[in-house]
């Protein structure tokens, strides 16, 4: 769909004694058309009284406001129409749905009353628009597809009890949308921001507002500014997998599940005074939140809509934060690939004698340590010992440098595929070698610290599970197995 950038319209003729104007239609992609509309002024109290559906379809709307009571169950749909004056609707208390689609709105839309019904944007533009949805109540609400030009939309006092509200691909240039206060339903299931686009002058603004829900969606977003102020999060989970310039994040406290380490893009963050006793990721890479934090960009909120530079203070104070972050992450989810993370998994599978820590351990690196120069720099053959195995499975050391050189070897991929092949998987438990293939998988999807997961899955499945399973633990072995002890950060 091509998104309307301009809309100019002639003076009202008469057409067969029909008043009209003609519409010319401009597209972001260059695209040009001309539509004839009828010019109206519809009396919405009027036409309600019939109890039919109230549709209004490619129409010119000269003016339209109403302040009352309709007592109503039939849909009101706009469709194809242009307004271009204000519209001013106190609708109190509505029991009908009433929809917009494909519509332009040239001035202000100021909607207020208690919806009982669904309330939704599709597909439509404003332009030059205030538009306000204070204090309203939402049952349903949609602001999908929509295009703001020079606008500014207002949900100050908002209150959304759906369990579902939908903001998928708006799409902003020079605007602003505004959440103040607003509250959405206490365990809801989704707040959906879908491939939302705001450009370097616009920003999208959360102030006081507690999210509590199963999921807010910002996949695929590109947004320039994205503000939370003294904002509660309580989602069971929350990704950032989108590109964002400017993420502030000040005086909010996090109690859900987090995750920002997908996050693109990012010049400038501010997390002062964030407070997390949720779980929060930073992700594989915490370098690139330190180095927007060092932004001397006016991204520091001090109140209304001013902002200023961050000082030296501050900045040293966040990155000390987000090395606790990671370092926390890192203490409390050693889902990572490596020795002690790819046996764990692979244990509960294993027949004994080979479920036990050091049973396995000796039987994965047996294609290792059997080999004639397997020595350690003591000079005797290197010896996998229970204790070992325990501080492997417990994360306290890392695999020894003398199993590390032999492993990296050329013969070894092919000597470690035959060796699980013959060795490894038949002693898996009869019918569980699916499920221990799908752990390993998701052990592999989950490391968002490397970037081998896609070369690696390309062998998970059944047929060739064994070589799957013998290029992870090679891998596995090569990798960092101690837990971290200092944030690999400045």
């Amino acid at each position: 769909m091509s998104r309307l950038k301009l809309l100019t319209y002639s003076d009202v003729f008469d057409n067969n004694d029909v008043r009209c104007r003609m519409v010319s239609y401009n597209y972001l992609d260059g695209s040009e058309e001309e539509k004839t509309l009828e010019s109206i002024t519809p009396n919405l109290e009027e036409a309600c009284k019939s109890g039919i559906e109230v549709r209004y379809e490619s129409k010119f709307i000269e003016n339209m406001n109403f302040d009352g009571q309709l007592t109503r169950t039939t849909p009101i749909r706009f469709k194809d129409c242009v307004f271009i004056n204000k519209v001013d609707l106190n609708f109190r208390n509505l029991e009908c749905r009433i929809s917009f689609k494909n519509c332009v709105f040239l001035e202000d839309f100021i909607l207020f009353g208690t919806f009982q019904e669904s309330v939704s944007f599709e597909s439509s533009t404003f332009i030059n628009s205030y538009v306000n949805f204070q204090e309203c109540g939402f049952y349903s609400f949609a602001f999908n597809v929509t295009t703001l030009i020079n606008s500014k939309v207002c949900f100050q006092q908002t209150e959304f009890w759906s369990p579902e509200v939908h903001f998928n691909d708006m799409h902003l240039y020079n605007s602003v949308v505004d959440f103040a206060n607003s509250n959405f339903e206490e365990s809801a299931d989704l707040l959906d921001m879908l491939c939302v686009k705001a450009d370097d002058t616009s920003y999208i603004r959360f102030i006081m507002v507690d999210f509590d829900f199963d999921e807010f969606r910002l996949w695929h977003a590109d947004i320039a500014c994205l503000r939370f102020l003294e904002c509660t999060f309580n989602c069971r989970r929350f990704e950032f997998d989108c590109t964002i310039k400017t993420l502030i994040m000040q005086k909010c406290t996090n109690r859900g599940m987090m995750s920002l380490g997908s996050i693109k893009g990012l010049s400038g963050f501010n997390m002062i005074d964030f407070v997390n006793s949720g779980t929060l990721s930073v992700g594989k890479s915490p370098q690139i939140f330190v180095d927007a934090v060092k932004s001397d960009d006016d991204i520091v909120w001090v109140k209304g809509h001013e902002y200023r530079a961050p000082s030296q203070t501050e900045k040293n104070e966040q990155i000390h934060d987000i090395g606790n972050i990671y370092m926390d992450e890192q203490r409390s989810n050693p889902e990572r690939i490596c020795f002690g993370t790819f046996a764990s998994k692979i244990m509960p599978y294993m027949q004994a004698p080979d479920n036990k820590q050091g049973a396995l351990a000796r039987l994965l690196f047996k294609v290792i340590t059997d080999m004639p120069n397997a020595i350690n720099r003591l000079g005797t053959k290197i010896d996998v010992s229970d204790r070992m195995a325990t501080n492997l499975f417990n994360f306290r050391t890392d695999v020894i440098d003398e199993i590390k050189d032999r492993a990296s070897q050329p013969d070894m991929p092919e000597l470690m595929q035959t060796h699980f092949k013959e060795n490894v998987v038949p002693k898996v438990r009869v019918m569980m070698l699916g499920d221990l293939l799908s752990d390993v998988k998701n052990l592999v999807r989950n490391d968002n610290s490397t970037s081998m997961s896609n070369s690696l899955l390309k062998k998970a499945e059944p047929d060739t599970g064994a070589e799957f399973l013998a290029d992870v633990f090679l891998y596995a072995i090569q990798r960092t197995n101690k837990k971290y002890e200092k944030t690999p950060i400045g």
